[in-house]
């Protein structure tokens, strides 16, 4: 897949830009709450897990009848 290494660069350059808006806007720290590939965070800006933070405040709440995302 030729595509992924380019993918990967946009995604990375993505993160940097939102970061650093964050940074700009006066934000100390970014919690990047539902991670999939948490390694990929770690390498590409030093992101640490929050311990204790699983399964995280959104907990059932996304297949709650209320947002309408139900498990069948």
């Amino acid at each position: 897949m030729a595509d992924a290494p380019r993918r990967a660069g946009i995604v990375t350059g993505l993160l940097f830009a939102c970061l650093e808006d964050m940074r700009q806007q006066g934000f100390g720290y970014a919690i990047i709450g539902g991670v999939g590939p948490a390694a990929y965070y770690s390498k590409a800006v030093g992101a640490a897990p929050i311990e204790g933070s699983e399964p995280g405040v959104y907990r059932g709440l996304l297949d709650s009848p209320r947002f309408g995302i139900l498990k069948e």
